[in-house]
């Protein structure tokens, strides 16, 4: 079987090579980083509210989410228009309601993405 030939990851589109990996449709690594996320997003559920996780979950699993630097994302609007600049640690965001401190979708994002990092 040439590369070429080869099961890919979900993920990250690589050759998968091993029996267990081509069963699971992922890599090793990229299955390890689904699976810290979904433990995230388990323990997130008793403390989120659920319209906002569910938002939150989408947006991850769009790509919509993208990691700057450090604990910094850029997460787009649902609607793909815009971009907004959010601090994970911090739980500030640039979208309107962040702006006004209320809380938003997108720092609920980045917040699961840092920690399943």
């Amino acid at each position: 079987m040439t590369t070429d030939d080869r099961p890919r990851c979900a993920t990250c589109h690589r050759p998968l090579r091993s029996a267990a990996s081509i069963e699971a449709g992922r890599g090793r690594v990229c299955q390890a980083r689904k699976d810290r996320l979904d433990a995230v997003i388990a323990a997130a559920k008793d403390v989120v509210p659920a319209l906002a996780l569910a938002k939150a979950v989408k947006a991850i699993e769009s790509g919509a989410v993208k990691h700057r630097s450090f604990e910094l994302y850029a997460i787009e609007s649902s609607d793909r228009t815009r971009v907004y600049d959010v601090n994970a640690r911090a739980q500030c965001c640039t979208c309107p309601a962040g702006r006004h401190g209320r809380g938003c979708y997108h720092v609920i994002a980045a917040a699961i993405k840092a920690a399943a990092a």
